[in-house]
């Protein structure tokens, strides 16, 4: 079975959408999927449309394309972060605060003895 059952590229190879070949669901049931090559990234990125009409797809995967490229210009992450792994970095940044915070207190202390 073919991995992808309709596959349309646009902006030279840098956006690719396609519908799974190998999905379970009828062809026109399928939803679209797009993988977007970003101009200062290795590799590719792979994102669902979340749409079953081609035209919505189109405007979903161009407005995203700009989008990532947007972020990888801001040197912004792309990588979508789970809220537990944001929430340990959250308190990593909390603990390194309060751990430095107590350092100028203890200045503070021992130069006015």
């Amino acid at each position: 079975m073919k991995h992808y059952l309709e596959r349309i590229e646009h902006f030279d190879g840098h956006i690719v959408m396609f519908r799974r070949g190998d999905a379970l669901s009828e062809s026109v049931q399928r939803t679209w999927q797009a993988r977007f090559k970003i101009i200062g990234r290795n590799g590719y990125v792979t994102k669902s449309l979340r749409t079953k009409k081609y035209e919505d797809a189109y405007a979903a995967a161009k407005s995203m394309f700009f989008r990532l490229q947007q972020m990888i210009n801001d040197n912004a992450s792309i990588n979508d972060h789970s809220f537990v792994r944001a929430f340990s970095c959250v308190r990593r940044i909390r603990l390194l605060l309060l751990v430095f915070v107590s350092s100028i207190d203890f200045c503070r202390v021992s130069t006015q003895s």
